[in-house]
């Protein structure tokens, strides 16, 4: 059986999520093997609270520290089943509600964020990210991760590094909006997904706040942190915290 990775660190409140996230897939799959990357915060919260775990026996605990940018603590994921085994990642904040469809062929991503020169108010990235990486074109897509699966079968020799260097780039560039720079662990892997040709498809067609279809993203870091509709505390209290 093909292991689901979750990260949470820095923020106590993704662990918590991760206990729901998890819990809602067992109620589908009992069976269902989880890894919990956790930095030393977020492992405080966890030993306060593995009793809400409906099947903890279930859930392994590996601790994961990155002086970078939490972003690139995904990619550390992927270089422990980095041609090992088929590898899948889930954001913190997702909640299940049907089983997914997995290709053992193919990168399956969460669903299509945007094309690149058609970003969030028709905002054209392509004209400031072609001034620093090669090879791309107007008409690649950025692809949502909070889900990704890739294969065992496409771990290239290469890739990971490629997927480190990209992501470094996007991170520390000075020619594209914040928004750019906090997605670059997300468009680094969708560029190179598109640059080598690298089969790929999308587990929801349609993607949105509040849409239950396979799985929910809760959009946690889009939220308030108060009390009001929708906001953090009134969604922690939702879901029992």
């Amino acid at each position: 059986m093909i292991v689901i990775n979750i990260l949470a660190i820095k923020d106590g409140n993704y662990l918590k999520l991760a206990i729901n996230n998890i819990n809602s897939y067992h109620k589908l799959d009992k069976h269902q093997k989880f890894n919990l990357y956790l930095d030393e915060v977020c492992l405080g919260v966890y030993k306060q609270n593995v009793s809400k775990l409906t099947d903890s026996d279930n859930v392994t605990v590996k601790i994961i520290e990155t002086d970078k940018y939490w972003q690139y603590a995904k990619i550390l994921i992927f270089e422990d089943f980095f041609q090992k085994e088929d590898f899948i990642i889930i954001d913190a904040d997702s909640l299940w509600y049907s089983l997914p469809t997995i290709s053992d062929d193919k990168i399956t991503y969460l669903s299509e964020s945007h094309k690149i020169n058609k970003g969030p108010n028709n905002i054209n990235d392509y004209n400031d990210l072609s001034k620093f990486i090669e090879g791309i074109t107007p008409e690649m897509t950025n692809n949502q991760i909070g889900f990704l699966s890739i294969p065992k079968i496409l771990h290239s020799r290469g890739l990971i590094e490629e997927w480190f260097d990209l992501c470094d780039k996007i991170e520390n560039s000075n020619e594209v909006r914040e928004d750019i720079n906090r997605q670059c662990e997300q468009l680094s892997i969708s560029l190179l997904t598109q640059m080598k040709k690298i089969p790929f498809l999308f587990l929801k067609e349609i993607e949105g706040l509040n849409n239950k279809n396979i799985v929910e993203s809760l959009y946690w870091s889009c939220r308030g942190k108060g009390s009001g509709p929708g906001q953090h505390q009134t969604l922690l209290k939702k879901l029992g915290w």
